[in-house]
């Protein structure tokens, strides 16, 4: 008979129900409960097993990474090292070429201030020196020349202050002359670059022939 009878738990299919010819036998719940508790076990063991395998290539490629960032962040700083100083420089360098192109044209500007000033006031020498001075507030040892005087047309015989009488085959026309400097020093010494150097203007206008 195909039917199987026990009354204990059977190994394949339910109780009483026949099996069917040319099928696979089926696992009971406890059967295939044990079979895949088993199989579990083998798993969790080739699992191990395959750790204990990868665990030494893990190390070396931990071990392998850090000496990488090492040698990195040892690279990184020899070309901090190395770039910083010459960043600094041109940083420097073109603060100081700033201030100089500043004060050159300062310089310039109080010579321009003054001998316009002049040209309505040419006798007052020490008003002309007190504008180019106002004009350069900045600039504490600004030093300043003025002059007036008559010269012919064409710039020749040209006398200070009027001295005298010009002796032109034009007309003979007055001028104020007005030159301004100072001392620029920059802030850290440079190759082929004096130490500190002279920054100057001047500016000479004429007035109405006399």
């Amino acid at each position: 008979m195909n039917l199987l009878t026990s009354q204990s738990t059977p190994l394949y299919g339910r109780v009483g129900e026949p099996a069917k010819a040319g099928s696979k036998p089926r696992l009971s719940t406890s059967a295939s409960r044990e079979l895949n508790q088993s199989r579990l076990r083998k798993g969790g063991v080739v699992s191990a097993l395959i750790s204990v395998r990868l665990l030494p290539l893990t190390g070396k490629f931990r071990s392998a990474r850090q000496t990488f960032l090492r040698e990195q962040l040892g690279s990184s700083l020899m070309e901090t090292a190395v770039v910083l100083p010459l960043l600094v420089l041109l940083l420097v360098g073109s603060v100081d070429y700033g201030r100089g192109f500043y004060t050159a044209i300062e310089v310039s500007s109080a010579a321009e201030s003054a001998a316009m000033y002049g040209t309505t006031n040419p006798t007052d020498v020490a008003g002309i020196a007190s504008m180019a001075k106002l004009d350069a507030k900045d600039i504490a040892t600004l030093n300043v020349t003025a002059s007036y005087g008559c010269e012919c047309a064409d710039g020749s015989g040209a006398v200070v202050s009027c001295l005298t009488a010009v002796v032109c085959s034009d007309n003979a026309i007055r001028y104020v002359d007005v030159s301004t400097s100072t001392l620029y020093t920059p802030i850290i010494p440079y190759p082929l670059i004096p130490s500190s150097f002279t920054l100057s203007g001047h500016s000479r206008m004429r007035m109405s022939s006399n």
